[in-house]
C-alpha cells in the first residue's frame, strides 16, 4: 500500500500498487513545484542577506509592539499624567465645591439644593400660618378667608335685623318690614328741631322723636319710603 513522505507529502506506491502517472508523477511534481514557490516567496519577502528567520523575527516584535500599544490605549490610570487643565476639564476636586460645578444625588438632584430665600421664593412651610401666605381652596378661594370685622365691611347676616342695617329694594329704596329697633329719619342739626327714628314693633311702624317714647306712625308703605327719600 502507498505511502507519503513526511515534509512534501508525495506519494510513494509500492510494488504492488502500479504506478499512477498523475497521482505518482504528476501529483508528487506539483507538490514540488508548490514549495519551491513558497520557498521563493519567502526568500523575496526577507530581502537581500535575510532569512525566513529574521523575517519571523521581524513579525514577531511588530506584534509585540502593536500589542503593547493596544494595552497602552485601553489603560485607564491615566499613565502621562495628563492634567484636567489641559484637556480643558474641571478637576474632579472642584465638584460641589465654592465656584465649581455642582453635585447630583442618585436621584439626579442637586445635593447643594438652593433654600427659597437664595431662589426669592416663599418657604413652603409658611403656607397657612401667621405671617405666612394664604392658602387657595379647590375653588381657588381663600382658605384662610377674611371676615366682615377683618375688612371693616358689616355681617351680611346683619341686613334687616334689629341692631343691622336695613334692606334696601330693587328701586334703592329702604324696605319696610327690614326697619330695625331704631332708623334714624331725619336730624336738622338744629339745636330744638326734633330728631325724628322709625322702628318697626312687631310689624308696626312707630316713630320717636327721643328715641324713648314711640307713637304708631299709622303710615302706609309709601309713605314711609318718601320720608326715607328725605333722610
Amino acid at each position: 500500500m502507498a505511502t507519503t513522505t513526511t515534509r512534501l507529502g508525495l506519494r510513494k506506491p509500492v510494488d504492488d500498487d502500479g504506478l499512477d502517472v498523475t497521482s505518482d508523477i504528476a501529483g508528487n511534481m506539483q507538490l514540488i513545484d508548490d514549495q519551491v514557490a513558497l520557498a521563493d516567496d519567502l526568500l523575496n519577502l526577507a530581502g537581500a542577506g535575510r532569512t525566513t528567520e529574521t523575517v519571523k523575527g521581524a513579525n514577531d516584535t511588530a506584534v509585540a509592539a502593536q500589542t503593547a500599544i493596544n494595552n497602552h490605549a485601553a489603560r485607564t490610570d491615566n499613565p502621562h499624567n495628563v492634567t484636567a487643565a489641559q484637556i480643558g476639564a474641571l478637576a474632579a476636586s472642584t465638584l460641589g465645591q465654592p465656584n465649581g460645578p455642582a453635585s447630583l444625588n442618585a436621584q439626579g438632584k442637586l445635593v447643594q439644593m438652593p433654600t427659597a430665600a437664595d431662589v426669592g421664593a416663599i418657604p413652603a412651610t409658611d403656607k397657612g400660618t401667621n405671617n405666612g401666605v394664604a392658602t387657595l381652596g379647590p375653588t381657588g378661594k381663600l382658605v384662610q378667608m377674611p371676615t366682615a370685622a377683618d375688612v371693616g365691611a358689616i355681617p351680611s347676616n346683619q341686613k334687616g335685623t334689629a341692631n343691622g342695617v336695613p334692606s334696601l329694594d330693587a328701586n334703592g329704596r329702604v324696605v319696610q318690614d327690614s326697619i330695625g329697633a331704631a332708623v334714624k329719619l331725619f336730624d336738622s342739626g338744629i339745636p330744638g328741631v326734633a330728631v325724628v327714628y322709625l322702628r318697626n314693633n312687631a310689624g308696626t311702624l312707630e316713630f320717636s322723636s327721643d328715641g324713648a317714647t314711640w307713637t304708631a306712625a299709622g303710615l302706609s308703605a309709601a309713605k314711609v319710603r318718601a320720608i326715607a327719600r328725605r333722610c
